[in-house]
């Protein structure tokens, strides 16, 4: 299956997961949904660095994380 289309289901099947996420991190729903739809473009963006794609979780996970604390460092 293309990594493109594993990353699409993995999305559709976990998005509310993602802003439960990214939630715990900027405790707002509102930077919280922009955390996560940034998320999910750098990580379409980057699908070609996903080696095992039984590890999308966790790397989409790093994603989120990181583009969160980069979010928060920024608006402070």
């Amino acid at each position: 299956m293309e990594a493109l289309q594993v990353f699409s289901d993995f999305i559709s099947q976990n998005l509310n997961n993602a802003y439960r996420f990214a939630y715990t991190y900027t405790k707002n729903q509102q930077d919280a949904e922009d955390v996560v739809n940034e998320s999910v473009i750098k990580a379409m963006r980057g699908i070609h660095s996903l080696r095992e794609p039984s590890k999308i979780k966790p790397w989409f996970y790093r994603i989120i994380a990181n583009t969160a604390l980069t979010y928060l460092k920024n608006r402070q």
